[in-house]
C-alpha cells in the first residue's frame, strides 16, 4: 500500500488522545459493606467487570475512528498487479475537442489553445516507449490514426490541430480512441479528454450507443473541462432559395433562420446578403434569449452559372455559425430534345421556343422513331408530342429517374391504347377517352381551376388574388382517370386536367391533355401559350440547378449521369482543388464523395463541364452555448457501461501529479471513510449501553 499524502500520517499521534481521556477519567467505586446484602456482592462484581470491558471496546473504536480518518486524508492506494505500473510502458489517446464551439475566446486565450496546451503540457509526463495518439473530434476524411513513441511528433500534431466546422460527437471519437487503446499490449492505457462538454455532444441519440465495457477495459479515463465563459453568440441555422425557376434577371427570394443562443437578448444587429461576392441586401433583427427569427430578402440574378449566395451576421463570440451558403445554377443555353410523331404537330411549340428573346434555347427536332442513338442525358429537358411509335420506354425512365424533365403532350395520330401503354410505363394517369370533337368551335371546354400557388403559374401571374387569365378554347381533349401522385396545376370545365403534375425517381414530368394544334383548341395562338410552355420548359430543368444542402462532413452523392470522363475535378472552398477518377466502363452512376470538411460550394467538372454541385454549411447544433457538468459525463460514461476510473483534472492544477499519482494503483480513502463511519456508529451504540448499565450501577 501506498500513501499519495504521507504527511497526513503525522495525524495519527491524535490516537493518543482518547487512551490519556480514558486513563484521566477512570472512575474508582467505593466500598460500602452491607451484612445483610452480602448475595448482592457478587452481582455488582459481574456489572463493573462488564463495564470496564466496554471502556476498554470504546477507546479501541474511538482510536480507530482517528486511525481511519487520518488514513482517508493520507490517499492511501494498493496497486493493481505484482509490479509497479507507474514505471510500467503507457498506451495513451488524447481527444482534442477542435469544434467551433471551442474557438470562444476568454481573458487566457480561446478554449481550443488552452485545450492544446494543456494537452502538450500532459505529454510531458510521459517516458521513453510510451505511445501516444492526437485524435481531434472533428477528424479529416480518410486519415488513419495509429500510436507512436514518437513525443516530438505528438507535439507536432498538437501544434498543426485546426478549428474544424464538420460536426461529431464524443461517442464516436471515443469509440475509435477505444479501438487503438484495446489493441495496444501496453499495462496503462489512458484516455485524455478534453472538451468544453457542449450540451448535445455526447451523443446523437441513444439509439447508437452500445456497450464499451470490453473496449475500454482497463483504461483510465481523464476528463478536462475547458469552457468557462457565458457567451454571447447568434446562429445562422439555415438559408434557403425559395424559387424553382432560375433564370438571369430575374427576382430570387430567400429565406434565413436566424437564433439568438446565448441568455441575452441583441438589439439592432444586422444580417447580410451576399450574391456571388456582392452585398445586394441587409435587414436589422433584435433577439431575446433563444428566440428564432425568419429573415426574408430578395435579389436580381445577374449572372449565368453558379451563383453563391452568402448570408453574414456580425461578430460575436463564436463566428463560424455567422456564414451561411446556399447556391443555384443560372444555364447559359438550355439544350432541348424535341420528339414528334407528326412534324406538323410542333409548328406551334418551336415557335413558342424560338421566341425566347431572354433566354438562350437549343432545340433538336427529331421523329420518335429516330431516337435510337440519340443520348438523353445531352440534354436538359425532353419534349415528346404523340408516343405511338415511342419504344425506348427504359432509356427515357433512367432519364427521368436520374432527374431528367419531361414534357408530354398527345399528338394527332395518338390513340388511347397507345397512350395506356406508354402512361403505364410512368406512373402517369390513365388515359380513358378523348372527349369532345376535333375543329368544333362551337362546342368546346375552357379553364375552372388554376393552382397559382405552383411556381409555373406563380411566375407568370404575380398578382395571384386578382388575376384572371384567359382561357382558351379546348374542342378536344384526353380524359384520364387521376391518381394519386398527381398535381393538377389547370384543370377543365368537366373536372379533367388540362395540366398535371407527375414525379419519377428523381425527376418530374409535365403532361398536357390537349395536343399543342388548332384542330385540338386555339390555345396555340393564345398569349397565354408561349410564356407557359418556356416557364414549363425551365421549371422542369430548373430543379437539376438547385444545389445539394449538407452539413459539412457528410456524403455528397454525385449524379453521374452527364459525367462525361473518367477523371474527375473538384473545386473545393477557398479555390482548392482535388482529383478522382470513376469508372465508366460499369455504367456508374452515383459516386460518394466524402471530402466535404469545408464549409462553402463544391463544383464537380468532367472535362472542362461542370455535371453537378453541392453546399456544405455547419451544423446549427454546433451553435449551442449551454453546457454539460463534469457528473453528466459520468453518467454518460454509465449509459455505454464503462466500468472503469474517471479522474477529472481540473483546470489549474497539478495535471502531472495528478496523473502520477493516479497510476500508482487504486485509491482506498473511500473505504476508509466508509470504516470510520460505520466505527463511529458502532462506537455510539456501545457508548449507551455503557452508560445504562453505569446508571444501573449507580442507583
Amino acid at each position: 500500500m501506498t500513501f499519495l499524502n504521507p504527511a497526513i500520517l503525522f495525524g495519527l499521534l491524535a490516537a493518543s488522545v482518547p487512551i490519556l481521556l480514558h486513563f484521566l477519567n477512570l472512575r474508582k467505586l467505593k466500598r460500602i459493606e452491607f451484612s445483610t446484602l452480602a448475595f448482592l456482592k457478587e452481582l455488582q462484581k459481574t456489572k463493573i467487570k462488564r463495564i470496564k470491558f466496554k471502556q476498554w471496546i470504546l477507546l479501541l473504536l474511538r482510536i480507530l475512528i482517528i486511525v481511519f480518518l487520518v488514513l482517508a486524508f493520507a490517499r492511501p492506494t494498493i496497486k493493481s498487479s505484482s509490479f509497479d505500473s507507474s514505471t510500467s510502458k503507457t498506451s495513451a489517446v488524447f481527444i482534442i475537442d477542435n469544434t467551433f464551439s471551442m474557438s470562444v475566446v476568454s481573458n487566457d486565450g480561446s478554449s481550443f489553445n488552452k485545450a492544446k496546451l494543456i494537452a502538450k503540457t500532459l505529454v510531458e509526463g510521459f517516458n521513453n516507449g510510451d505511445e501516444i495518439e492526437i485524435i481531434p473530434v472533428s477528424r479529416t476524411s480518410g486519415k488513419k490514426y495509429n500510436l507512436i513513441s514518437d513525443l516530438t511528433l505528438i507535439k507536432k500534431e498538437i501544434d498543426e490541430l485546426q478549428l474544424a466546422t464538420q460536426r461529431t460527437t464524443l461517442y464516436e471519437t471515443i469509440l475509435h480512441a477505444g479501438e487503438l487503446l484495446f489493441n495496444s499490449d501496453n499495462f496503462n492505457k489512458e484516455l485524455y479528454i478534453l472538451t468544453d462538454l457542449q450540451m448535445g455532444s455526447f451523443y446523437n441519440s441513444k439509439e447508437e450507443l452500445s456497450n464499451l465495457n470490453k473496449l475500454l477495459s482497463g483504461v483510465r479515463i481523464y476528463l478536462i473541462n475547458i469552457s468557462d465563459k457565458e457567451i454571447s453568440n447568434i446562429g445562422i441555422d439555415s438559408l434557403s432559395v425559395n424559387n424553382q425557376i432560375f433564370e438571369k434577371n430575374k427576382i430570387i427570394s430567400y429565406t434565413g433562420y436566424i437564433k439568438n443562443y446565448s441568455s441575452k437578448p441583441v438589439s439592432n444587429s444586422i444580417a447580410s446578403l451576399f450574391i456571388n461576392g456582392k452585398r445586394t441586401a441587409q435587414q436589422s433583427f433584435s433577439l431575446t434569449p433563444n428566440e428564432t427569427a425568419k429573415l426574408n430578402f430578395e435579389s436580381a440574378v445577374l449572372d449565368t452559372g453558379l451563383n453563391s449566395a452568402l448570408l453574414e451576421l456580425e461578430d460575436d463570440d463564436i463566428i463560424f455559425d455567422n456564414k451561411r451558403f446556399s447556391g443555384f445554377y443560372v444555364p447559359s443555353q438550355l439544350k432541348v430534345l424535341l420528339l414528334y410523331e407528326s412534324k406538323e404537330d410542333i409548328f406551334h411549340l418551336s415557335l413558342a421556343l424560338k421566341n425566347d428573346y431572354n433566354r438562350s434555347i437549343e432545340i433538336k427536332e427529331t421523329a420518335i422513331s429516330q431516337t435510337t442513338t440519340i443520348d438523353f442525358s445531352n440534354y436538359n429537358l425532353i419534349i415528346i408530342v404523340g408516343a405511338e411509335q415511342f419504344s425506348n420506354v427504359e432509356k427515357l425512365r433512367s432519364y427521368i429517374q436520374n432527374g431528367g424533365g419531361t414534357l408530354l403532350f398527345p399528338g394527332s395520330k395518338s390513340t388511347i391504347n397507345s397512350l395506356k401503354i406508354f402512361s403505364s410505363n410512368f406512373g402517369l394517369s390513365t388515359p380513358m377517352s378523348f372527349v369532345g370533337k376535333i375543329n368544333s368551335v362551337e362546342n368546346f371546354l375552357e379553364f375552372e381551376k388554376t393552382d397559382l400557388q405552383h411556381a409555373i403559374l406563380s411566375d407568370l401571374f404575380t398578382d395571384n388574388l386578382n388575376t384572371k387569365i384567359e382561357s382558351p378554347k379546348v374542342y378536344y381533349s384526353l380524359s384520364t382517370l387521376k391518381k394519386s401522385n398527381e398535381r393538377t396545376l389547370i384543370s377543365l370545365q368537366n373536372k379533367n386536367s388540362f395540366l398535371s403534375e407527375f414525379s419519377l425517381g428523381s425527376g418530374k414530368i409535365l403532361l398536357f391533355n390537349t395536343a399543342p394544334i388548332l384542330s385540338w383548341s386555339d390555345f396555340p395562338i393564345k398569349s397565354l401559350f408561349a410564356p407557359l410552355i418556356q416557364q414549363s420548359i425551365f421549371y422542369l430543368s430548373s430543379k437539376n440547378f438547385n444545389a445539394k444542402n449538407i452539413f459539412a462532413g457528410e456524403e455528397i452523392l454525385l449524379n453521374l449521369q452527364n459525367a462525361k470522363s473518367k477523371n474527375i475535378k473538384v473545386v473545393l472552398p477557398q479555390n482548392r482543388n482535388d482529383y478522382f477518377n470513376i469508372d465508366l466502363n460499369y455504367s456508374q452512376q452515383y459516386y460518394s464523395y466524402y471530402k466535404s470538411d469545408l464549409v462553402g460550394s463544391y463544383k464537380f467538372y468532367s472535362g472542362s463541364q461542370m455535371f453537378d454541385f453541392a453546399i456544405a454549411n455547419h451544423d446549427p447544433k454546433e451553435s449551442i452555448s449551454s453546457y454539460h457538468s463534469a457528473s453528466d459525463f459520468e453518467v454518460f460514461l454509465n449509459q455505454v457501461n464503462f466500468g472503469g476510473e474517471v479522474i477529472v483534472l481540473e483546470p489549474g492544477s497539478d495535471f502531472l501529479k495528478t496523473v502520477y499519482q493516479s497510476r500508482l494503483g487504486s485509491e482506498l480513502w473511500k473505504l476508509f471513510i466508509l470504516l470510520t463511519l460505520l466505527v463511529a456508529i458502532i462506537e455510539m451504540l456501545v457508548s449507551k449501553s455503557s452508560k445504562k448499565d453505569l446508571s444501573e450501577l449507580t442507583k
